[in-house]
C-alpha cells in the first residue's frame, strides 16, 4: 500500500521503500530541551520531549527495521511509510500525522510544554470522534468525549484511527473535548518528561496489535486456568474486576470488564468470594458472568451451602465445555495482544448504536454476551448488524435493533451466536466427542488451538451452489459432531463421493452418520490425525 501519490510519484515511492530498510529515529537537541520520534513499524512510532540540558528521554528501544522515508527542511522533518505521512516541527516538536488517503488524523496546534504541574499537550478532535479506554472504570458512558478523566492507565483509542500510550509511570489528566468543544489535552502530573506511542490502527482490534509490540501480552492460559481457582493460584498478569457484593457490584463488574478490554487488559479476574453471602439469586448471576470472564475465582472459606456448591460446580461443567473455545481465543492474546472480552465498539466500530453499549460484550468474534446484572429476569439488549441465534432456545433475531431478553434460572449464561459462526464445545453426552455448531449460511472458519503440538486444527464451513461444504483438517485424531443449525429437509451427507447413513435419532448417531432434528442436523465423524475430511450437505 503506497501513499496518495500520482502514479509515477507512487512507484518513485516503491522503490524508494524498497531501498532503503531503516531503523529510524531522529534524535534533536532543541532550544530548550531534546526531542525525539523512533519508529516501531509503517504504523507505530514513539514521541518524547524533555526540557533543559541534560537528555532525558528514554533510549531507543532495539527494534525491527522499518522502511521509511525520512526528508528535513530549517523547521520540519517528514517521515513517510506505506501508511502514514508525520511532520515535527523541530522548534516545539508538535505532531501532524496523515493516513494513507491524505486525511489528516492527529494534529498538535503546539508541542508539548511543561507546566507547574508537570507537562502536557493539547490537540483538535475530529467532528465526530469518540474516544474509549483509560481504565477499568465502572462508569455506564463507554464514550469518553466531553469528560475529565484522571487515569494510571492512560491508553487511549480514537474512533479517528489511531491509539496514544504513554509509558511512563505517572498519573495523567485527559480532557476529552470538555473544556473546550474542538480540542483534547493531556497533562502528565509531576512529570518532567513527556513521552507516548502512537499507533494506526486504523480499526480498534489494530490498534491493540500494535500496543502489544509495545506492552508485552500476557502468555497463554492453560486448561486447568480455565477452572476455578484458588486466589493463590493466579497468573500474575490478571487485573481483578471489582470486589462483588450486591447487584450494583456486579454491574460495576461487567462496565469495568468493558472499559478494561478498550484500554489493553487482557486477562480480568472475578472473584465469586465476595458473594457468599449473596442470596442465591444473586449468586446465581454472578456465576453466569462468570461463566464468561476469562479467569475466575472462588476463594469462599468454610463449608459452602449445597446450593452456591451446586452453582459453583455448573460454573466448572460450562467452563470445562466451552474450553476449546476459550484456549483458542487465549492463545490471541498472547499472540495478537486482542482481549477475549470484545466490547461492542471494538468489534463493530462503525455501528454508532453500538459505540454507547456498556453492559453487553462480544466473546471472541461469534459470541455476544448480554449478563443479566439485576433482581429481574429480562433485560433489554442491543444486537449490531447481522442474524443472531439465542443460544439456549434457538430462536433468530435479526440485527440492528433493540430486543428483550430472557435469562435462564440454570448455569448457561445470556448468549447469542452471530449468523456465520463456528463454535467448537465438548459434547454434554459422550466424553472424547467435540461438537462443531455452525449457524448458516454465511461462510465461517475456526482455528482450533492443540496447545499439546502447539498447532491448530482448522474447521471451515460454507455454501456451495446448492449444498454446505463441511472441512475438517484435524491435527489429533478425533470424532467431531457438526451441528447446523437451522437447517431442514436435507437430501443427503455425502464423504468422499459416499452417502453418509440417516438414522432416525440422536440416540444411534455414530462415526458416518448423520440425523435431522427438529431445527438442526447432526452428522457424526471421525477424522485422524493429519488428515483432512469434507462432507457435503445438500438439499
Amino acid at each position: 500500500m503506497i501513499l496518495n501519490l500520482r502514479p509515477a510519484g507512487a512507484l518513485l515511492l516503491a522503490k524508494l521503500f524498497a531501498a532503503s530498510a531503516l531503523t529510524p529515529v531522529a534524535d534533536v537537541k532543541l532550544a530548550d530541551g531534546h526531542g525525539v520520534v523512533e519508529w516501531l513499524s509503517a504504523s507505530a512510532f514513539r514521541i518524547c520531549r524533555d526540557w533543559g540540558e541534560s537528555r532525558r528521554c528514554p533510549a531507543p528501544r532495539a527494534s525491527q527495521e522499518v522502511r521509511v522515508l525520512r526528508a528535513e527542511t530549517e523547521t520540519k522533518i517528514r517521515f513517510e511509510t506505506r501508511y502514514l505521512r508525520v511532520e515535527l516541527d523541530k522548534r516545539t516538536w508538535a505532531v501532524q500525522v496523515w493516513d494513507r488517503e491524505g486525511i489528516c488524523i492527529l494534529e498538535e496546534p503546539e508541542g508539548p510544554k511543561p507546566t507547574s504541574t508537570g507537562s502536557f499537550v493539547r490537540r483538535r478532535v475530529g467532528p465526530k470522534e469518540r474516544f474509549y479506554g483509560l481504565g477499568a472504570r465502572t462508569e455506564a458512558n463507554v464514550n469518553l468525549r466531553g469528560r475529565i478523566i484522571e487515569s494510571d492507565r492512560p491508553f487511549l483509542i480514537s474512533t479517528r484511527g489511531y491509539g496514544v500510550y504513554h509509558p511512563q509511570p505517572a498519573r495523567y489528566v485527559f480532557d476529552l473535548a470538555a473544556s473546550a468543544p474542538d480540542e483534547w489535552s493531556v497533562t502528565a502530573l509531576n512529570e518532567s518528561v513527556f513521552e507516548y506511542w502512537f499507533y494506526y490502527g486504523p480499526t480498534p482490534k489494530e490498534i491493540l496489535e500494535e500496543h502489544s509490540e509495545v506492552e508485552t501480552p500476557p502468555p497463554p492460559l492453560r486448561r486447568w486456568e480455565l477452572g476455578i481457582l484458588q486466589p493463590s493460584q493466579l497468573p500474575r498478569a490478571g487485573w481483578r474486576l471489582p470486589a462483588p457484593k450486591d447487584w450494583e457490584s456486579l454491574r460495576s463488574s461487567i462496565l469495568a470488564l468493558v472499559h478494561g478490554s478498550l484500554s489493553g487488559l487482557l486477562l480480568p479476574v472475578l472473584d465469586l468470594g465476595p458473594y457468599d453471602t449473596a442470596s442465591p439469586h444473586l449468586f446465581q448471576r454472578a456465576a453466569q458472568l462468570a461463566s464468561l470472564v476469562p479467569i475466575v475465582v472462588s476463594g469462599i472459606p468454610g463449608p459452602q451451602p449445597s446450593e452456591a456448591a451446586d452453582t459453583i460446580a455448573q460454573v466448572r461443567r460450562f467452563r470445562q465445555r466451552w474450553s476449546h473455545f476459550f484456549l483458542s481465543y487465549a492463545d490471541e492474546i498472547a499472540g495478537r495482544g486482542l482481549p477475549i472480552i470484545r466490547p461492542l465498539p471494538l468489534q463493530f466500530p462503525l455501528d454508532e448504536q453500538a459505540a454507547n453499549v456498556s453492559d453487553q460484550f462480544m466473546i471472541g468474534d461469534e459470541l455476544l454476551a448480554a449478563p443479566v446484572y439485576g433482581p429481574e429476569r429480562c433485560r433489554n439488549a442491543y444486537l449490531p448488524m447481522g442474524i443472531w441465534t439465542e443460544w439456549r432456545t434457538n430462536r433468530v433475531h435479526q440485527g440492528r435493533r433493540q430486543i428483550e431478553l430472557c435469562a435462564s434460572d440454570g448455569e448457561a449464561p445470556l448468549l447469542l451466536v452471530k449468523n456465520g459462526s463456528l463454535i467448537p464445545i465438548e459434547s454434554d453426552q459422550e466424553k472424547d466427542l467435540l461438537e462443531l455448531h455452525y449457524f448458516p449460511k454465511l461462510a465461517a472458519e475456526f482455528f482450533l488451538v492443540e496447545p499439546e503440538l502447539n498447532d491448530y486444527t482448522q474447521l471451515h464451513a460454507a455454501p456451495a451452489l446448492d449444498s454446505l461444504r463441511l472441512e475438517i483438517e484435524s491435527k489429533v485424531t478425533r470424532t467431531y459432531e457438526w451441528v447446523l443449525h437451522h437447517v431442514s429437509r436435507v437430501r443427503q451427507v455425502t464423504s468422499d463421493g459416499k452417502a453418509l447413513v440417516l438414522v432416525p435419532d440422536r440416540a444411534v448417531l455414530g462415526n458416518g452418520k448423520w440425523t435431522q432434528e427438529a431445527e438442526n442436523l447432526r452428522v457424526r465423524i471421525q477424522v485422524a490425525a493429519g488428515s483432512t475430511r469434507v462432507l457435503y450437505v445438500t438439499f
